[in-house]
């Protein structure tokens, strides 16, 4: 949104082999645009490879499956290192702000719910840093508890990250 038309990245881009898909890509918002800016970027490397390009064909076969009813969720993450998933990345990261040490809590959670365990080491600030810290602001500033009713556990996912260090 805000692109002007003509400056749109399109699907193409300068570098051999890489494509672009997205709302940003083509005119348009939602489920409709991102569909239709995949289906540019293959054409692209279709024909870049000399192939025919996707085109519907009546009496073409549907390979879309309609889930009738309603869809189980995935059950909620309760230990952790899974309870990192549940943070939602603010752009602005209040725990961190509220954080007596600064420490940066959103890039350790997403290291942790990739696996990158080292990588969310490196980020702690002390070994135990939440032991130091019994009232936990971060928690009380996090945006989850807005929208789910509580905050993402950050205190036990860096403790359990913390006592971990020599498992991996």
């Amino acid at each position: 949104m805000g692109q002007e038309l003509m400056r749109r990245p399109h699907a193409k881009t300068r570098w051999p082999g890489l494509y672009l898909a997205g709302e940003s890509t083509v005119m348009g918002t939602g489920t409709p645009a991102v569909t239709v800016s995949g289906v540019s970027a293959a054409d692209m490397v279709l024909r870049e490879r000399g192939m025919r390009e996707y085109r519907y064909y009546p009496g073409q076969k549907n390979l879309v499956t309609v889930v009738e009813g309603p869809v189980a969720r995935r059950p909620e993450p309760r230990t952790p290192p899974d309870t990192a998933s549940l943070c939602q990345w603010c752009e602005t990261h209040f725990c961190r702000t509220a954080c007596p040490a600064a420490i940066d809590i959103r890039g350790i959670l997403r290291r942790m719910e990739v696996g990158n365990f080292l990588g969310a080491r490196r980020l702690l600030s002390s070994p135990l840093p939440c032991r130091e810290c019994p009232s936990r602001p971060c928690e009380s500033a996090c945006y989850r508890t807005s929208f789910a009713g509580s905050p993402v556990p950050i205190a036990a996912n860096l403790e359990w990250l913390a006592s971990s260090g020599d498992q991996e």
